[in-house]
């Protein structure tokens, strides 16, 4: 946005009251930001806005939060095939919550800043929140999309990450005519605007983040259920193909026999189990160890689950920035990635170990319900090679683990929540 959104808020950011005691911020009025979208869900959507305001918050910013209902899941959760880990002794957890039930993340004390400026949690359902023309700056960050321009004084901001190299033709008009800016997970997404007509002096980079005091490598482990050595881990929903399950299973199967002392964790949810191809897989009685966790997982525990494995694998097809890699190497963990699309953004060969992959263009322009502007592609991960990284970084432990320390360091230096408030901020004119 550059100046034009600075000259609305009095020649840069507007302040808001110091922090008190816990990092809290009093609600700022009139706010000079508003952030819409969902801040009770454990899916990706809900975790960055709450951690984007949170950084704001810190930094002094009067932004309030605008809360909607978040989606629902493709499937209902269904019942996990071994028991819920725990995490016993996590800082600043909400209170024991019964078994099914699950804890709002906005309860965790870490959130009490968020919480303050928000008020009573209502869902907003309008065209602006109860601001009136004193805002302005408008952030919306919400799923099924929404091109609604809200009332603002000055800017109207989108984000909207897409990952399949054209953006649905449905999009591009209302984006053009109504939003002022779009802030990119990543460069890939940047360009997935830009090849679809946005004007790229409209799309900027604005990267998610992690916070390393949460997510480090001395964070308390969950209890995985397996005696294994040497555990790979996969976070997120394996039942859509863009995430690369299928790929990460086949090559495991390839590469380890039961005999050998590994084990592959599987951290799964939102859209369904694939309890099916993982049975498959177990039918060969020398089969490796696989351990399914399917549900959700309270955002206290996340870091637990990266410290209890070694080596986080993510064989994606198509990614809008791939959050899991970076908080794994938050935790030193070394990552298994492909070599391709967002994830490049933070995951070089230095502090990554990249799968090769070729783009693979899809036979219509659409993607399931959307129909595309362009001809859709993703990347597809080399199965032999994702093979022969799996075999080498079981035989190279030491290695791996070096280079897990270095990238945190890399997150550390310029991928943080406070590094993306600070490009926040600038893109205000701040």
């Amino acid at each position: 946005m550059g100046r034009a959104a600075g000259s609305a808020i009095a020649g840069g950011v507007m302040p808001g009251p110091p922090p008190g005691p816990h990092g809290r911020v009093e609600r700022c009025s009139p706010p000079a930001l508003v952030w819409e979208g969902d801040f009770t869900g454990v899916h990706s959507f809900a975790h960055v806005n709450r951690e984007m305001v949170l950084a704001l918050l810190r930094k002094g910013v009067a932004v309030r939060p605008a809360p909607t209902p978040g989606p629902a899941p493709v499937h209902a959760i269904a019942p996990t095939s071994a028991p819920a880990p725990s995490l016993a002794g996590a800082p600043d957890a909400p209170p024991h919550h019964a078994e099914g039930d699950r804890a709002c993340p906005l309860s965790w004390c870490r959130y009490e800043p968020v919480r303050a400026a928000m008020g009573p949690l209502e869902p907003w359902r309008g065209t602006s929140p109860d601001v009136g023309a004193a805002t302005a700056v408008h952030v919306r960050h919400v799923w099924p999309p929404d091109f609604r321009r809200p009332h603002v004084r000055e800017k109207f901001v989108l984000i909207l990450p897409w990952e399949y190299g054209y953006l649905p033709s449905a999009w591009v008009c209302p984006v053009a005519q109504n939003v002022d800016e779009v802030w990119a997970y990543s460069r890939y997404v940047r360009d997935c605007y830009v090849r679809s007509g946005i004007a790229p002096e409209k799309v900027a980079v604005v990267h998610p983040g992690v916070d390393p005091t949460v997510f480090h490598p001395e964070a308390p482990c969950v209890s995985i259920p397996t005696a294994r050595g040497y555990r790979f881990l996969f976070v997120g929903g394996a039942a859509t193909s863009r995430k690369g399950f299928d790929v990460l299973l086949r090559a495991y199967v390839r590469a380890f026999r039961r005999s050998d002392d590994v084990s592959l964790v599987v951290k799964d949810y939102f859209y369904g189990t694939v309890e099916g191809a993982i049975a498959a897989a177990r039918a060969d009685p020398d089969a490796p160890d696989v351990v399914y966790l399917y549900g959700e997982a309270d955002p206290w525990m996340m870091p637990g689950y990266y410290t209890a494995c070694d080596c986080l694998v993510l064989p994606y097809r198509a990614e809008g920035f791939g959050l899991p890699a970076l908080e794994a190497m938050a935790c030193g963990k070394p990552v298994i990635v492909t070599g391709h699309g967002a994830g490049l953004d933070f995951c070089g060969p230095d502090v990554a170990y990249l799968i090769p992959a070729r783009e693979s263009v899809f036979p219509e322009n659409r993607v399931g319900d959307f129909p595309t502007c362009g001809p859709p592609v993703w990347a597809e991960p080399d199965e032999g090679d994702l093979c022969r990284l799996l075999r080498h970084i079981f035989a190279h432990r030491e290695e791996a683990a070096a280079k897990g320390r270095l990238a945190r360091s890399r997150v550390v230096a310029g991928f943080t929540w406070e590094h993306a408030a600070a490009e926040v901020i600038r893109r205000l004119g701040g």
